[in-house]
């Protein structure tokens, strides 16, 4: 048996293992790219909505009972 045998056999199971590896980095790419611009997306709704806000009034707050 020769090296090149001997490495030949080794090949499918390192392609198939490298194939793995890109794939799933593949997918982390992807996953992060997706959180990046949905993350982008909610802070531009964000920014939209607060300068409405921006008067200075506490909105939260419950309102005071006149009498």
């Amino acid at each position: 048996m020769s090296l090149v045998d001997y490495l030949f056999g080794e090949w499918p199971f390192a392609n198939l293992l490298f194939g793995t590896v890109f794939l799933v980095a593949s997918l982390g790419v992807a996953g992060i790219g997706y959180f990046v611009v949905r993350s982008d997306r909610l802070n531009r709704v964000g920014e939209e909505i607060e300068p409405a806000d921006a008067d200075g009034a506490d909105h939260n707050s419950t309102p005071a009972e006149h009498h």
